[in-house]
């Protein structure tokens, strides 16, 4: 099927897993290590089969429950809330149609535990996720965007992805999942393959030029001694990059194109 004109890359995505959405994928999502994207592995609260996420021959997407005991709420960006409920055996589950840019799919795990599994279903985004024209105005001062490069405007921006379209519930991309994003490779770098210690240490040279050497206003510095050598661990200045680039307007959804 030719693609939508304006429509964006679809996708689904849970703890660094990401499937691609095209036109007759079905995803599944779950305990189980048959599924698509393994959700809640090691948690008996959660389903082995939770749920699926389908894109049918006209670019449609739709969750539905499968096999699961679960209660799945589906988050939109207003925040707003909608619940699937499992029906009796035998039953055909119910199916959600997502008329979003984008959801967030909320798996209760055990105690207080919520398993997140993010839907990009590329429809154009929607006016409830931009803000207003005055409050950006505001925001843009704060950081004027000559002080990024290139690459740091993109690092960022795919750092704070599932921010912008997802909100506060969503958590900072991982290093990983910033350097698949943007494809191997910045274009004012090295040739070499982009990998996730590269993001890292390039994250990290951003958040100490911004608050030891420039100090801008609304991200505050380390207080010391919580960097590790795991690359895949975000220590917490990297959240607080990523959020305060988004409260600030220093990424927007409008970024998002500048993606590879």
């Amino acid at each position: 099927m030719p693609e939508v004109a304006g429509r964006r890359a679809a996708f689904v995505t849970a703890s660094g897993q990401r499937r691609e959405l095209t036109p007759g994928t079905v995803i599944t999502f779950g305990r189980h290590e048959d599924c698509d994207l393994l959700v809640g592995a090691g948690d008996e609260w959660v389903s082995r089969h939770v749920g699926l996420v389908r894109m049918d021959a006209t670019g449609a997407v739709t969750v539905a429950l499968t096999r699961s005991s679960h209660v799945l709420r589906v988050v939109t960006p207003n925040q707003g809330e909608r619940v699937l409920e499992p029906r009796p055996a035998g039953a055909v589950q119910e199916q959600l149609r997502l008329v979003w840019e984008h959801a967030v799919l909320l798996v209760a795990g055990q105690g207080n535990v919520s398993y997140r599994v993010f839907v990009v279903t590329g429809e154009p985004a929607g006016g409830d996720m931009k803000p207003p024209d005055d409050e950006l105005a505001v925001r843009r001062t704060v950081t004027p965007l000559s002080r990024l490069s290139e690459d740091e405007r993109l690092l960022l921006t795919a750092l704070s992805e599932p921010l912008l379209r997802f909100g506060q519930v969503a958590e900072p991309a991982t290093y990983a999942m910033v350097a698949g994003r943007l494809d191997g490779r910045l274009p004012n770098r090295a040739a070499r393959p982009l990998t996730a210690r590269m993001v890292r240490r390039y994250l990290d040279e951003l958040f100490d030029r911004l608050t030891m050497t420039e100090r801008v206003p609304g991200l505050d510095p380390d207080e010391g001694g919580e960097l590790g050598d795991e690359p895949e661990v975000l220590p917490s200045r990297v959240r607080r990059l990523a959020v305060w680039a988004v409260i600030h307007g220093v990424t927007t959804l409008a970024d998002l194109d500048l993606l590879p």
